[in-house]
């Protein structure tokens, strides 16, 4: 654009003059919190009690670099509701490490997660950016983190959290996929048996996976294998016809689960 049309258009105030960028106060507070948190500065973080701020600041805290130290002692901030805010708002670590060391700890938790997990993974799910409504019903980084820990800690108080991963029908995708192998992995541990149907109706993902997935069906029949009881063998056998099954193996693995399912009790 030439100098003199530029100048002319800021004279009929067709571009107005941008303004400088001035970070929010919450933001500001947020931060200074958070280097608090890193600074293991017990004392000046347990004063503050406003859950808003502690959430934003323990997000901003994970963004970064820690130790187990920071993260246990920003965790146990004694105002009530504290827990939950932070790691409601934290569970989004940026470096790969420091991810690892976040699920470590919070693994550690039990049940005191369950309901700040729930909520973020029901929130996050429902998020997405302002005009991006395709995110809407998107897992997101935060049920990535949320995996992690039920792998780290399949413990039968965390079934719902199992339920509500299972239970998801929209939007089927390769991310799906993998939070889902992963979670059948351990899901034995639980030892849930309202796990069962939804883990069952898992089954009928693979008809959106190009050229199927042999794996994931057999991790599906582990699975209810473990937390079947022999009355889920009739409803395993109405959803999986298996003399359409061209595969051996998966075949095998099948009828091995309906023998184990036969052989418990109802």
């Amino acid at each position: 654009m030439s100098r003199e049309l530029s100048a002319e258009k800021e004279a009929l105030q067709l571009e107005l003059p941008e303004e400088p960028y001035e970070p929010e106060t919450d933001a500001i507070e947020a931060q200074r919190i958070a280097g608090w948190m890193k600074s293991k500065d017990w004392p000046s973080l347990y004063a503050v009690t406003d859950l808003h701020l502690l959430g934003a600041a323990f997000s901003n805290f994970v963004h970064g670099h820690f130790d187990e130290e920071m993260v246990r002692g920003a965790l146990e901030h004694p105002a009530p509701g504290a827990f939950d805010a932070m790691v409601i708002h934290g569970l989004r670590p940026h470096y790969s490490i420091e991810a690892e060391l976040l699920v470590k700890v919070l693994s550690t938790y039990g049940e005191r997660l369950l309901p700040p997990l729930m909520q973020s993974f029901h929130t996050q799910l429902a998020f997405f950016p302002e005009y991006e409504p395709f995110y809407a019903g998107k897992l997101k980084h935060e049920h990535a983190t949320i995996t992690r820990i039920l792998v780290q800690a399949p413990l039968p108080v965390f079934a719902d959290l199992f339920l509500a991963f299972f239970n998801l029908r929209e939007s089927f995708s390769e991310v799906h996929l993998h939070h889902y192998k992963r979670l059948l992995d351990v899901v034995g541990k639980v030892q849930s048996s309202a796990l069962v149907e939804p883990i069952i109706d898992l089954l009928r993902f693979e008809q959106h996976i190009l050229g199927g997935d042999a794996a994931f069906v057999k991790k599906i029949f582990k699975a209810i294998g473990q937390l079947g009881t022999k009355a889920d063998a009739a409803l395993l056998a109405s959803r999986f016809d298996v003399s359409a099954e061209n595969r051996p193996d998966v075949a095998e693995a099948y009828e091995a689960t309906l023998k184990k399912l036969e052989k418990k009790r109802s």
